[in-house]
């Protein structure tokens, strides 16, 4: 019975809830951080160090590369490079809690694009829930008090490329190990940033050190269970999956970063969220 749990669609649930608690751990300290140093030195950190562990691991094992999907690779790693890179920006210029609440949508664009790639049909009650989805937000953000700020906006862009991401992921899960997707996107990342870092490169202090070695750490743990997790779930649920991890970034905002939720915000939140599982569960057909 344990050997067919770790086979089943249950231990992939799993992996996936423990894979965003890592991600809301991650993502805190990289708010924290991003007030002290720039954020591409953030992303140099988050991801040059798993990537050299597991670049140190392919030569040693003598690790073939699947050179048969390097553009579903560079695809997929791109727009998970473009996805960190808002997302950061948004926590820097956002709310933790509000930036969170927006890059949830991301579950929205999956669904619609599970539509198109996978053939995952939403039922008719999935389909009314959506109003309801953009309903709660409003109520979430309630621009006309608060208005939208540059933070927002990144946000809303990191939804986006996010949906993108995971559904590159699941595509690549049929042909592509874990640790190879996660040591792709982490090269492309590393890449990227280390032109702009050898600009703006400030050196951590120990504390700092000690907050990027954190981040950098629970970031590959995030995304390794991500990766791993998209093997035994549909890319729906697994960007459903992902919400998890926002009432603990609500409380983190609250808690750790003195952001506010008000009663209309917190009746925002009940429909956002329950819309958002009648979408990403709902794939009966019309």
């Amino acid at each position: 019975m344990t050997e067919n749990f770790f086979k089943s669609h249950y231990f992939g649930l799993c992996l996936l809830i423990a894979g965003e608690l890592s991600f809301v751990t991650s993502h805190a300290l990289a708010k924290s951080m991003s007030a002290q140093l720039p954020i591409f030195e953030i992303i140099l950190f988050r991801c040059g160090l798993p990537f050299l562990g597991i670049a140190i691991f392919f030569i040693v094992t003598k690790k073939n590369l699947p050179t048969a999907h390097y553009r579903a690779l560079i695809s997929r790693s791109f727009f998970g490079f473009l996805s960190m890179l808002t997302l950061y920006l948004s926590l820097k210029y956002g709310l933790f809690s509000r930036v969170n609440m927006i890059v949830s949508l991301s579950a929205l664009w999956v669904c619609l694009g599970s539509f198109f790639f996978f053939k995952e049909r939403l039922s008719l009650l999935s389909l009314l829930s959506i109003p309801v989805l953009f309903l709660g937000l409003w109520l979430l953000l309630n621009p006309t008090v608060y208005g939208i700020g540059w933070g927002d906006l990144w946000a809303l862009i990191t939804s986006i490329t996010t949906a993108i991401s995971l559904i590159s992921i699941k595509k690549l899960r049929r042909h592509c190990d874990s640790l190879t997707i996660i040591g792709a996107f982490f090269g492309m990342s590393t890449l990227l940033t280390l032109p702009a870092c050898l600009v703006v490169f400030t050196h951590p202090t120990q504390s700092q050190w000690v907050a990027l070695l954190t981040l950098s750490g629970f970031g590959f743990l995030g995304q390794w269970l991500m990766t791993l997790g998209f093997k035994y779930t549909s890319a729906s649920i697994a960007s459903f999956l992902k919400l998890t991890g926002l009432p603990l970034t609500i409380l983190c905002g609250i808690f750790c970063f003195h952001d506010t939720l008000s009663l209309i915000g917190l009746l925002g939140l009940s429909l956002f969220l329950g819309a958002l599982g009648v979408i990403s569960t709902g794939k009966n057909r019309l």
